[in-house]
């Protein structure tokens, strides 16, 4: 959260504590009389919708007798919440924006990965940029999970002892994870299942008491989790670095799957599953081969993208519709599936994830 807003936040709520907070008229049990911490926009905006409600409450019951200065004051307390909520959605626009261009830069970077051995031990550092603490890469198979690399802005001491692949008798998977869906997973959550099996010992090392859990699937089946958390903030990550975790994590498995068709020939692709979980790890799979880099520049320069169709398969990476990448680019749809089109012939394609698929090779299709 930008301290500008946070600085305005505080200053707002001081206006309502002295304005509405100790008007008489105000039912003692109402939720703005309580504590607020103004820390991140999911307290910001908690402490708007009270402000207002409580505001407005007062306004509504104002008698005839009140005086000018006591509406005027309340007048200006919506007035002054109207501001903030404006600012607040206007940095979570420009959040959103930022995100997104580190969740592409992050993804250009794991695509460069000459095997898979490279890309989990590169994952975690490369998600911590969308704003998160602590982050926790893991490998699964047969219901299993298997923590491979970590990465921690004070170190990940916490987590080495647990970091030895699949030579460990890994944790089970989560019911979230096995029907691939995020979880958001607290402190009462994990004192219920303190078995170790549950990956509690773990857990207890981090101190972690609030984290995230968001599956990555290749061919609809969970292959790795990733665990993030903002602990040193002393905060829950915001619903912005949750949704670009989660579009991160659905281009990971396109890198994933570039991969898997990349090494095909040294890959057993008559993956088992159960409950759409893989029985082998299609990681260690990848892990001790290396991605061949492609010889045919010929090829290559005659599917060479221009520089706008190269911002659209960008945008195209992160899971974009025609209209979204329009209204980025502040072109027209029409325009935009003519650049999809000509992106499609010259990466010989047949559809939108393999065209981004060859994009996000070692060596991309130049832009000319």
């Amino acid at each position: 959260m930008a301290d500008d807003i946070v600085v305005q936040a505080l200053d707002t709520c001081r206006l309502v504590r002295a304005r509405v907070t100790a008007n008489p008229r105000l039912a003692p049990a109402h939720p703005l009389t309580g504590s607020h911490r103004l820390r991140d926009a999911a307290d910001i905006g908690e402490f708007i919708a009270h402000a207002w409600d409580a505001t407005s409450g007062l306004l509504n019951t104002v008698t005839a007798d009140a005086s000018a200065a006591e509406v005027g004051d309340l007048v200006t307390v919506l007035s002054r919440l109207r501001d903030l909520e404006t600012a607040l959605a206007e940095n979570r626009r420009a959040l959103t924006s930022t995100l997104s261009d580190v969740t592409t830069d992050a993804l250009g970077r794991l695509s460069q990965c000459s095997n898979a051995a490279e890309l989990m031990a590169m994952v975690p550092s490369q998600v911590a940029r969308l704003g998160f603490d602590r982050v926790l890469f893991s490998t699964v198979s047969s219901g299993r999970w298997y923590p491979k690399s970590a990465y921690s802005r004070c170190g990940s001491e916490w987590a080495s002892s647990h970091l030895d692949g699949e030579k460990g008798p890994g944790f089970l998977l989560p019911s979230a994870a096995a029907h691939c869906h995020p979880a958001h997973v607290n402190e009462a959550t994990m004192l219920a299942h303190r078995e170790r099996a549950f990956g509690f010992s773990l857990w207890q090392r981090s101190k972690s008491r609030n984290f995230w859990m968001i599956p990555v699937l290749h061919q609809h089946r969970v292959v790795g989790i990733i665990h993030v958390d903002c602990h040193l903030q002393e905060r829950i990550p915001s619903k912005s670095e949750i949704d670009a975790l989660r579009r991160f994590c659905h281009q990971l498995s396109v890198i994933i799957a570039h991969s898997a068709a990349t090494n095909a020939p040294v890959i057993d692709r008559d993956l088992h599953s159960t409950a759409g979980l893989a029985s082998v790890s299609v990681f260690g799979q990848l892990t001790t081969t290396t991605v061949p880099q492609r010889e045919d520049t010929e090829s290559d320069a005659e599917g060479s993208l221009s520089a706008r169709e190269v911002e659209v398969i960008a945008l195209m990476a992160e899971g974009l519709t025609n209209a979204q990448i329009g209204r980025r680019l502040t072109i027209t749809e029409g325009t935009v599936k003519s650049h999809v089109k000509r992106i499609l012939r010259k990466t010989s394609s047949s559809n939108r994830a393999e065209a981004v698929a060859i994009w996000m090779k070692p060596q991309r299709l130049a832009a000319v």
